[in-house]
């Protein structure tokens, strides 16, 4: 067995003599890091089972200090510290001598070596001697305290730190000078925390030390990983500390550092996180990286040079909330030959997926899009196209936005009356959210508001719709449509662009007070319940009010119409086709000459322009005449309205009659020959004439003229110039 050594290595101040072989150890302040217990077997090691050896002394003599400063201290292990192996026959130990350390020597009882099988010699300490070895060495203490502090000389830091791909290590490196004990540390301070992916937490400060590379010849470095979790931005030092091994520190400043032409920050990039671009007409190009980015555009220009915007990869969005064009719409189309690409005003822009409009109306037309967009409008009122075959989802916000809604799509018109235009195939969603909206289609559709569908006339279309109250439709090329209410008040036409007559439309109001307006063709039109308001128009349609209190209108009839509210079965209008009435109260004239007749309930009927005959039949009616020389029928229940200058109006009374206040009617009479009447007229200028029979005539106030045309009659101007006359009869004025 040749000689076992044990050896320790001392950087710093050594006492060179060894005491029984071993060397001696100088404790200084600070515990001595650098030191470190070899223990050599050289031909021990080529007789073992495995060459992999532990050799292990046991020290007889333990000061209690000296427990403070290494793990275990009896018995102490000199074995591989990771980077040594008893492969070579050779294996060093590093022991940390603390400063607690008690100086004195220290004896070695005996030595263990075992092999990896476990198989073990033992070495007593007259053994070991016999064989030469030493079984000792010697710990003292210098005396002399250091207080000089240390100077921090240079400062090496990484430019750039990427930690898109994952984490990143990066070197900073610190020159460093002491006289006394050494230099130990740097210790730098940055102005926002990373996250060390090492110690798997967030820290704001960088240690530069290493055993492995330590100040003994000035510099130091410390590879430190940069995790994911960092986050981009520029990392700023705002101090330093430079600490000796006798714990004597001194501070730079960043100014200190600065004014030295040290580096003071370095860049941590990371193209997966988000970075908004406040971006004006002369930015110059910005391509984005792989994060969400933002384009915020704080000015708009038309006519200067081109900016280009990518966004890269991710979800980018371009964002124009604080510009606009005025009154005028800001227009955001796409760029001919370049797919992906749109422009608005003097920026283009690709790889955006999230579009926000001005501050004015928008005008968003995408077309050429490869990809899903999001798109938001304004308060004033934005048009959103739709595009296709990409899928967009369009908000529509403050304002009466139109939108076109493609397969797929899905619009959200929020405040304001928007209107939803859908294409024939595929499916989407239309939302109108607040305000009266409507929905526009084309022919052939089938509505059905209180399911929230509509069906295209292609196989296979249906697209949801919510919060709308009206649907506007084509009546053409003989394909049906059809469109259901929902419980509340809504107003169902037909688009008059559209409406060449070949088809009629089937309407049903369903629940609330609707308005239901018909084609050129042959209509059905039902009311439901509720207060509904039915027009045809031209063509055979059935008008059916249902339950409420129900108008059959002819407003736009082409000519004059001859209708009645008491016939059920099929009439001819005249000037609207030949239509039936079921469940009706009310009804109203063209702007024609008509004869509008009620039933036996309380009728409303209107007659608008031209000369017209109202009759409301029994009941307490209300009729209207409007403009024109109208003619009108009563009993003692109905009510006559004229407004001034709207023609020459006569008043035929069935019963006897007084005219309300305020109606200006020209002539009151009766249609009885001889029966006694009681006419009475009002505030206005009336011409009131009786009959043969004994009538009671009263003007009112007003310039009138009664004449009583036969029989014994009693006639009273009452207020204004009246003009009194007869011509057979015992007459009393």
């Amino acid at each position: 067995m040749g000689p076992l050594t044990m050896r320790l290595k001392i950087f710093g101040d050594v006492l060179p003599k060894p005491v029984n072989g071993l060397p001696k150890v100088l404790i200084v302040e600070g515990n001595n890091f650098d030191d470190f217990l070899a223990a050599t077997d050289r031909e021990k090691a080529n007789q073992l089972d495995n060459p992999a050896e532990q050799v292990v002394p046991v020290l007889t003599h333990v000061e209690p200090a000296f427990a403070a400063a290494l793990t275990s201290a009896i018995p102490t292990y000199a074995r591989d510290v990771d980077y040594h192996s008893f492969a070579d026959g050779v294996s060093t130990r590093a022991v940390n001598f603390g400063t607690a350390t008690g100086a004195g020597t220290f004896n070695s009882a005996g030595a263990y070596v075992t092999d990896k099988a476990t198989n073990q010699t033992y070495y007593s300490a007259a053994q070991l001697q016999t064989a030469g070895m030493a079984t000792s060495f010697v710990v003292s203490r210098n005396t002399q305290i250091d207080t000089t502090p240390p100077s921090l000389v240079g400062l090496t830091l990484p430019a750039t730190i990427n930690v898109t791909a994952g984490n990143a290590i990066a070197s900073f490196s610190a020159a460093a000078t002491d006289v006394g004990s050494g230099v130990s540390r740097v210790s730098l301070i940055l102005d926002r925390s990373y996250y060390n992916a090492d110690f798997g937490s967030s820290v704001t400060g960088i240690d530069i030390f290493d055993s492995f590379d330590s100040f003994a010849d000035g510099v130091s470095t410390r590879a430190v990983n940069f995790g994911t979790a960092t986050g981009a931005g520029t990392f700023n030092i705002t101090g330093a500390y430079v600490t000796d091994k006798a714990t004597n520190q001194t501070y730079y400043s960043a100014d200190q550092l600065r004014a030295a032409g040290l580096a003071l920050s370095f860049e941590v990039i990371d193209t997966n996180l988000s970075t908004t671009y406040n971006v004006t007409p002369r930015s110059g190009a910005i391509e984005a990286g792989a994060g969400d980015d933002t384009f915020r555009l704080t000015g708009i220009s038309f006519g200067l040079p081109v900016v280009i915007l990518n966004g890269g990869s991710g979800s980018d969005t371009l964002d124009a909330r604080l510009v606009s064009a005025g009154s005028n719409y800001l227009f955001f189309r796409d760029v001919s030959g370049q797919p992906g690409a749109f422009k608005v005003g003097d920026y283009v822009a690709s790889d955006v997926e999230t579009v926000w409009g001005g501050s004015g109306p928008n005008w968003f037309l995408l077309q050429a899009m490869t990809g899903p967009m999001i798109l938001h409008g304004g308060q004033m009122g934005d048009v959103l196209i739709g595009g296709f075959p990409h899928i967009d989802v369009m908000y529509g916000y403050g304002g009466d936005d139109q939108f076109t809604v493609r397969p797929g799509d899905s619009a959200y018109g929020g405040d304001g009356n928007d209107s939803f235009e859908l294409w024939i195939s595929g499916g989407g969603l239309a939302d109108g959210g607040n305000g009266t909206d409507l929905l526009t289609l084309g022919f052939g559709w089938r509505v059905d508001l209180r399911d929230q569908r509509a069906n295209g006339p292609i196989s296979g279309s249906e697209y949801q719709v919510s919060n709308v109250e009206n649907v506007e439709v084509q009546a053409w090329r003989n394909y049906a449509t059809s469109v259901a209410g929902d419980d509340g008040g809504n107003v169902l036409s037909v688009n008059p662009m559209f409406n060449d007559g070949s088809v009629g439309v089937t309407f049903d109001g369903r629940g609330g007070d609707d308005t239901l307006g018909g084609s050129m063709g042959h209509d059905t039109l039902i009311g439901g319940d509720g207060n509904d308001y039915l027009e045809g128009g031209g063509g055979n349609d059935l008008l059916d009010g249902s339950m409420g209190s129900d108008t059959a209108s002819y407003v736009s009839a082409g000519s004059g119409v001859s209708v009645s509210l008491d016939v059920s079965r099929p009439q001819d209008t005249g000037g609207a086709g030949v239509d039936t009435l079921v469940g009706l109260e009310h009804l109203y004239g063209s702007a024609f000459a008509d004869v509008l007749f009620g039933n036996d309930v309380h009728n409303v009927i209107l007659g608008n322009a031209g000369n017209d005959v109202l009759d409301g039949g029994a009941g307490a009616d209300q009729l209207n005449g409007g403009a024109g020389d109208d003619v009108f029928v009563v009993d003692d229940q109905d009510t006559v309205i004229e407004a001034a200058g709207q023609g020459f109006d006569i008043v035929y009374a069935a019963t006897s009659y007084a005219l309300v206040a305020g109606s200006h009617v020209e002539l009151l009479t009766t249609l009885s020959v001889d029966g006694a009447v009681t006419l009475v007229g009002n505030e206005q200028a009336n011409t009131i004439l009786g009959n043969a029979g004994a009538n009671y005539l009263a003007g009112g106030a007003g310039a009138d003229t009664l004449a009583g045309n036969g029989g014994n009659d009693v006639m009273f101007g009452e207020d204004g110039d009246d003009l009194i006359g007869d011509d057979a009869g015992d007459d009393y004025a």
